[in-house]
């Protein structure tokens, strides 16, 4: 069972009270589609994006989430985007993004500073 922490100043002192009140937990099986939006060459040939499921084979998990969170689809979308963002994960991020590197894409520089003869184009550590 968690527990949120109520604090409440109890005199002129600026001292705090601290009480625990219970958040009844339940254990669900969350199933969920993971998508984010990779980018595309529209028919048109200009720029766009479509989403794409990130693990087509996800299995459910077992995970406790506080009993409101059950209440409707909506309640439980609610507390699991909450949590998403809280968290300290990547939540898609287009990153290093250029025309230079035309190198085999096994072969690229991971954090894609160096162009095709080898050169650093920038220092990623002055940003």
């Amino acid at each position: 069972m968690s527990r949120h922490l109520v604090t409440e100043p109890i005199s002129k002192t600026n001292k705090i009270m601290t009480t625990a009140t219970a958040t009844k937990m339940v254990e669900i099986q969350l199933t969920y589609a993971l998508t984010i939006g990779k980018p595309i060459r529209r028919k048109n040939g200009t720029l766009g994006f479509e989403e794409e499921q990130v693990d087509p084979y996800n299995k459910a998990i077992k995970v406790l989430v506080p009993e409101e969170a059950t209440a409707s689809r909506q309640a439980l979308t609610d507390y699991v985007r909450k949590e998403y963002q809280r968290s300290d994960t990547d939540i898609g991020y287009l990153n290093y993004i250029n025309i230079w590197d035309t190198t085999d894409p096994e072969k690229r520089d991971p954090r894609g500073i160096e162009d095709t003869k080898g050169k650093q184009r920038w220092n990623i550590y002055d940003s």
